[in-house]
């Protein structure tokens, strides 16, 4: 168990003494637990002390939950706010969800089990959040000390950086998605890989601070990488809001070599190897960000697979062929592959298969938006315990 003073702090606020006492004994094992009855009282005790994460009623005398959260957000930016409420305050839970103040949403009556892991998952998030920005200030110290041939490049790496920051809070809202439509669920998966490819990266740079040809290598990869962290989130936010996309002539061979630069290595350490079979296909009419989206999501989809399938040695192809006035590419993979009834209802938003903190269920709904937005098709072919591939078809006429 942890010392005292390594306990981090929770607020806990309820204007019903039964509960804060029930709370208290929940979480006092493992964090300093303080407690208000009021939304005011809370208030005072943010003024005084830091907190990682901040758990309130959303119906009390006075200010609501969600009206303390919006203040705690600007003096505790950090902490994670949570709201306990029931079904009936869901109109304004989602509208208070919307603009920003909430994290997660728990339903009364609670299960006490299922919230101690929230609350762990959460701090854990905190816990991230907090080293990453110690991370990135140790980077930033670091590029002012580099020559001045490279000072160009250490500005646009910041921009990366300042991109990264804005995507974390695309993050926020995507979980603030997943709350509306199941009530829980972790972080979206598919931006793991390239924040792994940021981090990697950055790491990269402090252990070899003298080599500018590294620095501007792993600067290149981070810039690329926040690009389609911020296209991933981008994309989830457009089931309720559509925006333009920038469309151009691409050449889709190029896509799948840029895109498996940032997800290679990662695959390498789960021992699966990527086999391309790319033909000379046309260029379309596409987002390059965007499809490099898919293609990332539906590898990654195809690496849980091969290690839910513990297979010694997985194999990813991807191949990329014109016929029939089509083009097609593919991923397959020698995963655990799927029913029939699972396939079924592979693209419909927010079903998943997987554990809670692996994803959302809203990566292939929205691969299958992206490609049917340009005019695309996509289909899935699996047998259980033989794999999986999907085939995305494109119209060979100039334009999809």
């Amino acid at each position: 168990m942890r010392e005292e003073k390594s306990k981090h702090k929770i607020l806990i606020v309820d204007d019903e003494k039964s509960n804060l006492d029930i709370l208290r004994r929940l979480f006092r094992r493992k964090y300093q637990v303080l407690s208000a009855e009021s939304g005011e009282d809370a208030l005072d005790i943010l003024a005084e002390h830091e907190v990682a994460l901040i758990l309130s009623d959303q119906r009390m005398p006075g200010i609501t939950g969600a009206v303390l959260l919006e203040r705690a957000m600007q003096t505790h930016p950090d902490a994670i706010r949570m709201i306990l409420s029931g079904f009936t305050d869901t109109e304004d839970l989602i509208e208070s969800i919307n603009s920003g103040q909430v994290y997660r949403y728990v339903v009364k009556p609670w299960d006490s089990n299922d919230l101690q892991q929230t609350v762990d998952r959460s701090i854990e998030t905190y816990e991230l959040t907090i080293e990453n920005r110690r991370l990135l200030s140790e980077l930033q110290i670091l590029n002012a000390s580099l020559e001045q041939k490279i000072q160009e490049r250490t500005v646009e790496l910041q921009t990366a950086y300042d991109d990264l920051k804005q995507t974390q809070a695309m993050l926020v809202q995507t979980e603030k998605m997943a709350t509306i439509g199941t009530m829980a669920g972790g972080i979206a998966h598919e931006i793991n890989s390239p924040l792994a490819a940021i981090l990697s990266n950055s790491q990269r740079i402090l252990r070899f601070p003298d080599d500018e040809q590294k620095h501007i290598q792993s600067a290149t990869l981070i810039e690329k990488a926040t690009k389609q962290c911020k296209a991933i989130v981008e994309s989830l936010l457009k089931y309720a809001r559509k925006s333009e996309v920038e469309t151009e002539e691409i050449d889709i061979n190029a896509v799948i070599i840029e895109t498996l630069s940032l997800v290679e290595h990662h695959l390498e350490l789960k021992n699966i190897q990527i086999v391309k079979e790319l033909s000379e296909v046309p260029s379309i009419r596409h987002s390059f960000v965007e499809l490099s989206q898919v293609l990332t999501n539906l590898i990654m989809n195809a690496q849980d697979a091969i290690s839910a399938n513990d297979a010694e040695v997985g194999k990813i192809i991807i191949s990329t062929a014109v016929a029939d006035d089509k083009i097609s590419l593919s991923v397959a993979d020698n995963g655990i592959g799927m029913t029939q009834e699972t396939q079924m209802k592979l693209f419909d938003p927010f079903f998943t298969t997987k554990d809670v903190s692996k994803g959302t269920g809203l990566g292939l709904s929205i691969v299958a938006g992206i490609v049917e937005r340009f005019g695309g098709q996509i289909e899935v072919n699996s047998e259980l315990g033989k794999g999986t591939t999907f085939i995305i078809r494109f119209s060979n006429k100039g334009e999809s």
